[in-house]
């Protein structure tokens, strides 16, 4: 998925300006494609044809600048037998860098375009309220008495809410920087994003999903059900029994009814 201009497009389909869902298991986006990967290498031809689907600009500081942010999922299953499943994401984000317009701008040609300043002002807006998530995050935020984490600012944040939440995930980030003397603000800024980001503290635990065919599950539920069948055909046979018995008494009282008929008959 690519967030372009804090909208979201499908990079393995025609999706475009796709919506954010509330699901069970967390945020989903509505109409995402997936396929089914079985080996690495239908794993890379995923990845090399979506990255072509990206919005890309020549700029100053960039021949082939992303205008957006790409987002790879991997969901991945694990069948343990009697263990039941156990399921992970990995979540693969490569972000546009930061934008100045007085350093990075779009070259004259087909790149020179409008869109560009406003591309600019969202990939920085995004990554502001990245940097506010990661902030609060690195300070103690989303714990009980911890400051707020505002993963609401930005679809980028939210999309990367559960890469971040303690206790479901493991997260490392690579930064990139330039050694030229004339862009050391945005060096040291980025090496302040990196030193925040590594205080952030998590803890994984495994994310463990009981399956519908979780054969400990089945097996409670056989016996389960076994004790409800036991109790039903009791209460069957009882009704049984109680049947007969009403079926005799009123065949008892129809003898005993024709034998007062013959007994008290005209001669």
């Amino acid at each position: 998925v690519e967030v372009y201009n804090d909208r979201l497009n499908d990079l393995l389909g025609d999706g475009r300006n796709l919506k954010l869902r509330e699901r069970k298991r967390g945020l989903a986006v509505d109409g995402l494609t997936f396929e089914l990967t079985p080996t690495a290498d239908d794993v890379m031809s995923a990845l090399w044809r979506g990255n072509a689907q990206r919005t890309v600009a020549a700029m100053k500081m960039n021949s082939r600048s992303s205008r957006g942010h790409a987002i790879l999922y991997l969901c991945i299953e694990e069948f343990n037998g009697d263990d039941g499943k156990r399921m992970g994401k990995l979540t693969l984000v490569d972000l546009a860098g930061m934008e100045s317009s007085k350093k990075s701008f779009a070259v004259d040609g087909p790149s020179n375009d409008p869109r560009r300043r406003e591309e600019a002002k969202h990939i920085n807006t995004s990554l502001c309220a990245l940097a506010s998530v990661v902030a609060a995050l690195s300070s103690g935020g989303a714990g009980v008495g911890g400051a707020h984490v505002p993963y609401r600012d930005s679809k980028l944040t939210r999309l990367l809410q559960d890469s971040l939440v303690d206790g479901c995930s493991k997260t490392a980030v690579f930064v990139t920087l330039r050694t030229e003397p004339e862009n050391i603000e945005e060096t040291i800024a980025t090496l302040r994003f990196a030193q925040r980001a590594k205080a952030v503290q998590v803890h994984v635990r495994p994310n463990e999903v009981e399956s519908e065919m979780d054969p400990r599950g089945l097996l409670a539920q056989l016996a389960h059900s076994d004790l409800e069948l036991a109790a039903a055909r009791g209460i069957i046979t009882n009704l049984e029994q109680a049947l007969s018995r009403a079926e005799a008494q009123v065949r008892d009282q129809l003898t005993l009814s024709r034998g007062a008929k013959a007994v008290g008959g005209s001669p």
